[in-house]
């Protein structure tokens, strides 16, 4: 009986330590969830920049500055010219929440060239 009763606090104190673990789980998942980025100031104009182009464009800040980095690569590449550069721009940042035209594509090119180059 003695062993019984034994085995039974112990199984209780675990269930009970298992649901404070589970109950901490909660608490650290949120601590670990990542943080905003924090944007340089120039990465803040090139984002303004682009909202006043189509709002779309910065539906995910970190993707757009990403994809600015893209458009840099392909400027310090120097193998395209400015109506080249500004097809791939079209290309990379149409779709999904924007859609953008040549003529606003060269803008983004000169706000990436201005502020992220």
């Amino acid at each position: 009986m003695i062993t019984i009763a034994a085995v039974l606090v112990l199984a209780s104190t675990a269930c009970s330590g298992t649901k404070s673990a589970d109950n901490a789980t909660p608490a650290t998942t949120s601590a670990a969830a990542p943080a905003q980025a924090d944007f340089t100031a120039k990465e803040k104009n090139y984002l303004a920049g682009l909202k006043k182009i189509d709002k779309g464009l910065v539906t995910n800040e970190e993707r757009a500055i990403r994809r600015a980095q893209n458009i840099c690569l392909d400027v310090k590449g120097g193998e395209f010219n400015d109506k080249q550069l500004a097809d791939r721009a079209a290309e990379r940042l149409s779709g999904g929440d924007a859609t953008i035209n040549s003529t606003q594509a060269a803008k983004v090119v000169a706000l990436a060239k201005a502020n992220i180059c």
